[in-house]
């Protein structure tokens, strides 16, 4: 009983990981689209967030979850 409970736990875990690993990819590769089109436009990029813009990422994520309507 308890090898099924370490087997489902490592799985979550597993499967957790995997899944903020996929999200931290997705925000930084987004932040580095941006960094280079603000390059091509010859314009400063995402800079307002942290040092070098690198939480921007994290800013444009809250604002988005707390402009979402959840009802309608």
């Amino acid at each position: 009983m308890s090898i099924d409970l370490w087997l489902i736990l490592e799985k979550a875990l597993l499967i957790g990981g995997i899944i903020g690993l996929s999200f931290f990819i997705a925000m930084y590769t987004t932040y580095a689209e941006r960094k280079v089109a603000g390059w091509l436009q010859d314009r400063h990029g995402p800079n307002r967030a942290g040092p070098f813009g690198i939480f921007q990422p994290l800013a444009d994520g809250g604002k988005l979850f707390s402009k979402k309507k959840l009802f309608h």
